[in-house]
Order: C-alpha cells, then sequence, then structure tokens
C-alpha cells in the first residue's frame, strides 16, 4: 500500500513537471512590462510545492496558500491563470494579519514570467505581501510551484473555501443555513 502511494505521488509530481509551462516566446523591444526584472523562481531556495487552486470549474477552488513568519500572516487565494506565447501570469487576492492585531491589509496582485528580446526568462515571480515572500511560477491551468526558504516564512496548504465566511443551507431543514468563519490568521502565530 505504502509503494502505491509514493508511486501515485511521483506520478502526479512527473505530470506536473512535463506540464509545467513557461512563456516560450520572446517579446519584441519595448513590449517588455515596466516592472520586469530577469531571473526565475527558485534558483535559491531549494524548497518547493505544487498548490492545486481551482478545480474542474472555475467557482470550485481548491486550495489556498498561507505564509506566516514571526510578524504575520497571510492567506492567498489565487483567482485567475493565464497562458500565452509570451507571457504568463496569475492573479491573486490576500489578507494579512500583523500578529500583534495592529495591521489587517486585503489587497490583490499578479505575478508573471516574460521573455526579454534576447530570451531571457524574468519578469515578477515574487509573490509578495508584506515581509512575507515566495517564488512563483506557473505549472498548468490551475495549478502553480510556490518556492521557498523555511527559514524566512512557514508555507501552509489550506481549504481555499476558509479564505471567507460561508454561509450554506441545511439539509433538510428549509431556510436553515449554518455558518462557518474565514479562517482565523492568529492560529498561524509561533
Amino acid at each position: 500500500m505504502l509503494i502505491r502511494s509514493h508511486y501515485a505521488a511521483l506520478t502526479l509530481l512527473v505530470l506536473i513537471v512535463s506540464r509545467t509551462t513557461l512563456a516560450t516566446e520572446s517579446v519584441a523591444p519595448g513590449e517588455l512590462r515596466p516592472d520586469w526584472k530577469p531571473g526565475v523562481a527558485g534558483t535559491d531556495t531549494g524548497l518547493n510545492v505544487p498548490i492545486f487552486y481551482q478545480g474542474p470549474r472555475a467557482e470550485s477552488p481548491l486550495q489556498m496558500l498561507i505564509l506566516a513568519n514571526e510578524n504575520g500572516a497571510a492567506a492567498i487565494r489565487m483567482t485567475e491563470d493565464r497562458r500565452e506565447p509570451k507571457i504568463t501570469w496569475m492573479k491573486y487576492e490576500y489578507r494579512y494579519e500583523s500578529f500583534d492585531g495592529k495591521v489587517r491589509e486585503d489587497g490583490v496582485g499578479e505575478v508573471y514570467e516574460q521573455r526579454s528580446p534576447e530570451g531571457v526568462l524574468g519578469g515578477n515571480v515574487n509573490l509578495v505581501i508584506k515581509d512575507l515572500s515566495v517564488g512563483w511560477t506557473l505549472a498548468d491551468s490551475g495549478c502553480c510551484w510556490i518556492y521557498y526558504s523555511p527559514e524566512k516564512v512557514r508555507v501552509h496548504v489550506a481549504n481555499a473555501q476558509l479564505y471567507t465566511k460561508q454561509r450554506r443551507p441545511i439539509p433538510g431543514r428549509p431556510g436553515e443555513f449554518t455558518e462557518t468563519p474565514a479562517l482565523n490568521l492568529q492560529r498561524f502565530r509561533r
């Protein structure tokens, strides 16, 4: 049984790696985004994790990312991604809370990869919220790789439905609902 589960995990990893997509075509001079920087994610961390953030339908999110350090934590839900010949990108929304309770912030962001006219891969490949930072690259539609250094940030994966408060009908009890609160980011304090 253990061999089967390792085989299944290895098969999944091979499928993800084989489908990893980078921007393949170089852009014309003047087409680089203004915040483009040379470099790729994950070259200095050594650790990575796949995040499957979208199910078969766009309205069925799977996983969200939780980043934490000694100062605070952020819940990050990926909202959209796109692969085009000259650029790959992903949009996300986040909630951040400092552990001292002084800072609470909601926001949106975008990361992308793009090739320069000389063929150099770069872009904005670091997902940064306050002092929390991880590298990013798109693997496939609904899946990305997150690169991190455990000495700087703790990475957790959670059900994306916990990003916001949920209100659902109670089966067999018309007109009655149950509420589930959004994930409490203070739980990630050490």
